[in-house]
């Protein structure tokens, strides 16, 4: 009978494993998913009580009009900064396309778009090829880069983009010349260099600033001190004088020098009478001093120009060097001083020039119309961003103004009482909506102007306006995500923090004006909030950073309050936290560096160094060192790189439970090596990787096994004292920079000739060799996310066939390969995030159909794993990182914003079975034994 129980106990569990078995392949067929698999991702926190809120650098700008649709770059939140149109409704704003697929940039925050031929032309990033000139003429179809001019993930980008003579004339560094200024001609598709001002791959045109001035049928331009003048072909491009000019004057300020009268009027310097008003008609003969305002060799700096009334008028500053307000006619005798100003003129309306002035009391906005000077309104202030208040429209001047306690808010003004007034107070309270410069205010073919503002409810929108304010409206909340932060906006010094089951995370509270910590144990219900605050005004700052071990049972959290920065151990529960403030005493808190550990945090604050396993008790002082830079660790070995007085900051390395030793001194004496980006192997190899700086051969890669002889250079990559890797490069913001493959070491250095390209060695000294030249020349294909995956190296790489896509290597030229060409053509996947998981190569990156999703790479290839934000939008997996049985990122499924999200490892039935129990499958007292 026994036997007969024991054989029935085996069918009853053997059925319910076939229904169990039956059962996942029906939800592995419904979701995608093979059998056996992880389930799919799921929203563990829901945090998003709050609107996101657009990055002030991201904010809608660069407005141009085309065939009666206004483009411009924006920030929707998940996108990152595209190209936007719009017809001045809501129905028809739009994201034209998305250039950097998922959350990242594609337009850049330099000169604004320009018009040429029907077509928009704009510098911008697609994340493979580097800020290049791309063009469009409104459709996701026709946008696409005009040339990739430093091939490769280099940027070309430089200086100035103006239209001039049916042309398209731009700053340009294709990696030979230096940034000099090229020309897109509206009759051929490629593009030309016009000049190559200072010869060699020194730059002759500068970046930055505006440095173009169209005058008549010439182009003017400066290189260094010299004036040049062009027609917008190579062979109309000639030097015409040497004469120092001040333009240092941004983009968007259009008050800089002026045409006028045949001449270019700008502030320009000699020896003699310093920085004065200077005209040039394009020939040496015609350029000149016009009046030195100052005496000598003292400076007036005539800037802000403005026409009107067939006189230039500018601000200048007199004897008294108080500003003041001058007008000319072009002469030395017809130049003169009209009335005291703080600032002006801000632009020229039909009833003249307004300015502003102190009277004693409080600011005036002011009138002059050459023969009388009247008061329009009195103003709290001119809201002076950037020395950019203003806009000159037809007919008059549109102004941030600050007046009845509105705070900086948009005026109007055509020059008379009645006609100076507020158009709309968008931001209501002494806050104001303008305190941008008004850099995308445009006045549109109908009339209308278009602008952006900021309220806190809808953050910063395009705005419209008739100039009544009737007619002030705004057009479209461009970002519309309700989420508990973005990839690009994450407050918490680590990516993601988890802690045993839990995982840490912030957001940000409109009620307390503060950063709150919050985590979750993988679903909504289990979300909880972490008190570590001292007050309305405390912030979460910083977590541990680095990628942080499933093992960790606890995490550290910096606080910002009122009365100064606490520090905080959490297990990611309210009751599993402590403050560990007190043990750094009399200390005061300063905390520039986190190192994270398995089993421990180190902490440099200020010039000593503490250790930390998250509780008060396990946080202490370690005399030895005043500085913690790096750490990693293998087979229960821990490598540090660490500084004292006596050897600045070198190796040391640490076996469990003991304390550190010094491994070598690699720059003798109180100099530091500083060892970085420490990347250790496994079998066979148990040393670790790194870059170090020695005076002789500069920052080189070095390996170690922890003894003093067995560590050694890899190679002068960079021959001489030169870097092959910078420390000022992120460590974490492309991953591993080199990863072990059994003993061979597979990195990405630059040496000076092929770019940062792909390097590797056998370990032993000068062993390093290019591996292989991915992009020839010398900009390179920039390798990053180095991670090893059973047999091959993986990593991240920029080429101009294929973008930046996802390759790997065995460790020899012909057994480097891309993985998949994602993103086909030369648009780019943008992998990032690689992050193993037993069989499982998780990754992040985008593909035309999906947007940016995540993927997984196993024995049966690379494909989708999940497309959280259905179709070609993206949801932007973000900070990766593993936790003990889950993956954890940020993403966003379109409807909730960025939330935390995790990803269940194991089978899809966690009843017991896959620990190995089996008493869930038999009846009581009928369990095999």
């Amino acid at each position: 009978m026994r036997n007969n129980g024991r054989v029935q106990s085996r069918r009853r569990f053997l059925h319910r494993l076939g229904i169990a078995w039956a059962l996942a392949g029906l939800l592995a067929s419904a979701t995608g998913l093979r059998a056996g698999e992880s389930a799919p991702a799921a929203m563990a926190a829901d945090l998003g009580e709050i609107p996101g809120w657009t990055f002030l650098d991201a904010a809608p700008g660069g407005f141009q009009e085309l065939d009666g649709i206004v483009y411009f770059f924006a920030h929707d939140g998940v996108h990152g900064q595209e190209l936007w149109r719009t017809d001045l409704t809501e129905a028809g704003t739009w994201m034209v396309e998305d250039i950097c697929p998922g959350f990242c940039h594609g337009m850049t925050n330099g000169p604004p778009m320009v018009q040429s031929g029907g077509a928009l032309y704009f510098f911008a990033d697609d994340g493979g090829s580097g800020g290049e000139l791309w063009t469009s003429r409104g459709t996701a179809e026709t946008t696409r880069i005009v040339r990739d001019l430093q091939a490769g993930p280099a940027s070309s980008a430089c200086g100035q983009l103006i239209e001039f003579g049916g042309q398209v004339v731009f700053g340009a560094d294709d990696g030979i010349h230096g940034c000099e200024l090229w020309v897109k001609p509206s009759s051929w598709a490629g593009v030309q260099l016009l000049v190559d001002a200072v010869p060699g791959a020194d730059s002759g045109f500068s970046s930055g600033y505006r440095r173009l001035f169209p005058l008549d049928d010439q182009l003017l331009f400066w290189s260094q001190d010299s004036l040049w003048t062009t027609d917008g072909t190579p062979a109309g491009t000639e030097k015409v004088t040497e004469v120092v000019a001040n333009l240092d004057v941004p983009w968007f300020h259009d008050n800089g020098p002026r045409a006028f009268d045949g001449r270019l009027f700008f502030q320009g310097w000699d020896a003699v009478h310093g920085w004065e008003l200077w005209a040039t008609d394009g020939t040496a003969a015609g350029t000149g001093l016009v009046a030195d305002l100052v005496a000598g060799s003292g400076s007036s700096s005539p800037d802000d120009f403005v026409v009107h009334a067939s006189q230039l008028w500018f601000a200048a500053r007199g004897e008294d060097q108080d500003g003041e307000l001058w007008r000319s006619d072009g002469t030395s005798t017809g130049t003169a001083f009209v009335a005291d100003a703080d600032w002006g003129p801000l632009g020229s309306t039909p009833a003249g020039v307004l300015y502003v002035v102190h009277n004693g009391v409080q600011s005036e906005l002011r009138i002059a119309d050459g023969s009388q000077v009247n008061t329009l309104v009195s103003v709290e202030d001119v809201y002076f961003y950037f020395l950019y208040p203003r806009r000159q429209l037809d007919g008059g001047v549109f102004l941030a103004l600050n007046a009845g306690q509105t705070g900086p808010e948009p005026w109007i003004s055509e020059g008379t009482p009645e006609t100076t007034r507020l158009l709309a107070d968008i931001y209501q309270g002494e806050e104001g909506s303008m305190f941008l410069p008004l850099d995308t205010a445009i006045q549109l073919s109908t009339g209308e102007i278009l602008f952006k503002a900021y309220s806190p409810e809808i953050d910063y929108s395009p705005w419209v306006s008739d100039q009544t304010t009737a007619g002030t409206r705004r057009i479209k909340r461009i970002d519309d995500q309700v989420s508990a932060g973005y990839p690009g906006r994450r407050l918490l010094y680590s990516s993601l923090a988890p802690i045993g089951p839990r995982c840490l995370t912030s957001r940000y509270s409109l009620e307390y004006n503060r950063e709150e910590a919050w985590s979750s144990a993988g679903d909504p219900a289990t979300v909880a909030r972490i008190p570590v605050h001292q007050g309305p005004g405390a912030t979460v700052l910083q977590a541990d950073p680095g990628p942080t071990p499933a093992t960790r049972s606890r995490a550290i959290l910096r606080v910002h309050g009122e009365e100064g920065p606490s520090l905080w151990g959490t297990d990611g529960t309210v009751q599993g936290t402590e403050e560990i403030t007190a043990a750094f005493g009399a200390t005061s808190l300063g905390l520039e560096r986190f190192v994270a550990t398995p089993d421990r945090v180190w902490i440099q604050n200020h010039d000593r160094v503490w250790s930390t396993d998250g509780t008060l008790a396990g946080t202490v002082w370690v005399p030895s060192w005043n500085q913690v830079r790096d750490a990693a660790v293998v087979s229960g070995r821990t490598y540090l790189a660490l500084g004292n007085s006596g050897t600045g900051v070198e190796l040391w390395l640490q076996h469990q439970g003991a304390a550190p030793v010094p491994v070598r001194d690699i720059e003798p004496g109180p100099d530091s090596s500083t060892p970085s980006w420490l990347t250790t192997g496994s079998e066979p190899n148990l040393g670790v990787f790194f870059f170090a700086s020695t005076t002789e051969t500069g920052r080189e890669p070095w390996f170690s096994d922890g003894t003093a002889e067995g560590t050694y250079p890899l190679g002068d990559i960079f021959p001489g004292e030169e870097d092959s890797r910078e420390l000022t490069e992120e460590p974490n913001s492309g991953g591993a920079v080199g990863a072990f493959l059994g003993s061979t070491l597979v990195f990405a250095a630059d040496d000076g000739v092929h770019g940062n390209e792909l390097w590797a060695s056998d370990g032993s000294p000068e062993s390093a060799t290019l591996l292989l030249d991915l992009v020839p020349g010398n900009v390179g294909s920039e390798p990053a996310w180095f991670t090893t995956f059973e047999d091959r190296v993986y990593f991240v790489a920029s080429t101009l066939e294929h973008g930046r896509e996802l390759w790997r290597t065995d460790g020899t030229p012909e057994g480097t390969e891309i993985v998949l060409d994602l993103f086909p053509g030369r648009r780019s996947a943008l992998p990032h995030d690689l992050l193993v998981r037993g069989d499982t190569l998780f990754l992040v990156a985008a593909d035309p159909a999906h947007g940016s999703e995540l993927w997984r790479l196993d024995s049966e290839g690379l494909e989708l794993h999940q497309d959280i934000n259905p179709g070609p939008d993206s949801s932007s997996p973000s900070w990766l990182a593993l936790g003990q049985d889950r993956l954890w990122f940020m993403a966003t499924d379109g409807v909730h914003g960025f939330e935390l999200w995790s990803l269940p490892f194991g089978l899809l039935f966690a009843d017991g079975f896959e620990s190995g129990d089996v008493t869930a499958w038999g009846e009581a007292g009928s369990v095999v034994r």
